[in-house]
């Protein structure tokens, strides 16, 4: 079961979750009818870039779908980072949950390719800008390389945060940016706010998915207006 406190991460294929035989890059389409963003390149693809990474603990919920949603609105605001996701007790190789895949398939976002992938210190290491799930996250984050607690922060923490100090200058890289992002927590190894968290929504039911990515659409629309570049 993955849960934000889980040391073990065992995939259960159930409704929740889509065996790799039955992932379709046209199932949301076929669903819905809407036009599919496809899931981005691989990180190893994005490892020269600065890049923004998402952190869950299997890498098949939270992460992915937020991952795949700044991507598609910082394509549509015409900003150029790129994004990845990776799980702290992922199994690398695993699809996104079956829910994960329809709620995000209803706003023209195809999950259905995406690959879980284990957080690693190599990932951290080419992560600019990192956002986390839980304080759990963080501190494995935080763990595997002690550099990047500073730019490590929490899902809501980083649209309050951002909101504070604005957005990057227009000679400003991304982890520079996440510097001062970290200078306004306020204090030496501040942490967010438990309200700062996204809950995990593995094993229930699709409204839960729905409130998930509700709220993390919010999110990274809040990230995108502070990324992408001035009309």
């Amino acid at each position: 079961t993955q849960t934000p406190n889980s040391t073990t991460f065992t995939p259960v294929i159930g409704p929740d979750i889509v065996p790799c035989s039955l992932r379709s890059p046209r199932l949301a389409t076929l669903r819905r009818g809407a036009p599919i963003d496809p899931v981005g390149p691989s990180i190893g693809r994005l490892a020269s870039r600065p890049m923004i990474l998402f952190v869950c603990t299997g890498n098949i919920c939270r992460s992915p779908m937020g991952e795949a949603l700044l991507r598609h609105s910082l394509t549509a605001a015409g900003a150029d980072h790129p994004v990845a996701s990776a799980g702290t007790h992922a199994m690398d190789g695993g699809p996104a949950t079956g829910h994960g895949i329809e709620v995000l398939g209803d706003r023209g976002i195809d999950l259905t390719g995406h690959l879980s992938r284990h957080l690693n210190a190599e990932i951290v290491d080419g992560a600019d800008l990192i956002v986390a799930m839980t304080r759990q996250h963080e501190a494995v984050v935080g763990r595997l390389d002690p550099m990047a607690r500073g730019r490590t922060f929490l899902a809501g923490e980083v649209a309050r945060l951002g909101g504070q100090v604005g957005p990057p200058a227009d000679d400003e890289g991304l982890r520079d940016w996440a510097a001062r992002l970290d200078g306004a927590r306020g204090g030496h190894m501040t942490t967010g706010r438990v309200a700062d968290e996204v809950a995990d929504p593995y094993g229930e039911n699709r409204d839960a998915y729905q409130q998930t990515a509700n709220r993390l659409d919010g999110l990274c629309s809040a990230l995108t207006r502070l990324l992408s570049p001035p009309a």
